[in-house]
């Protein structure tokens, strides 16, 4: 899967997805050196803390999370870039929501 369709499905999901883990797992190096060592997969969409693992090191310098109340339940993450949010993601619930936000992150990473 490419970033782009693993957002859409991100955003499609409506809680975890262990496919869309092992998805993640493959876009992380970090991730496909943890698998190889101890055979496991992180929960990234159960997860907010193995989510969060995806951001890229030394990108963004703070996190936010807020979730709506229903009928109309949603979660958001923002990563922040010298005071200002520079990487949004929002989904149905918090982990995922911090998943696409890593995601993006990826994209717009500096150094």
């Amino acid at each position: 899967m490419t970033r782009d369709e693993l957002i859409a499905a991100l955003q499609a999901a409506s809680g975890p997805d262990r496919s869309i883990d092992f998805e993640l797992c493959e876009l992380s190096a970090a991730g496909v050196k943890e698998a190889e060592l101890t055979g496991h997969i992180r929960h990234y969409t159960s997860s907010i803390d193995a989510a969060l693992t995806l951001v890229p090191d030394g990108a963004f310098h703070g996190v936010g999370m807020t979730i709506s109340l229903p009928p109309e339940t949603l979660a958001t993450c923002s990563l922040y870039r010298d005071g200002y949010c520079a990487v949004f993601g929002y989904g149905n619930t918090p982990a995922l929501a911090a998943c696409i936000a890593a995601l993006k992150a990826m994209e717009d990473k500096h150094d």
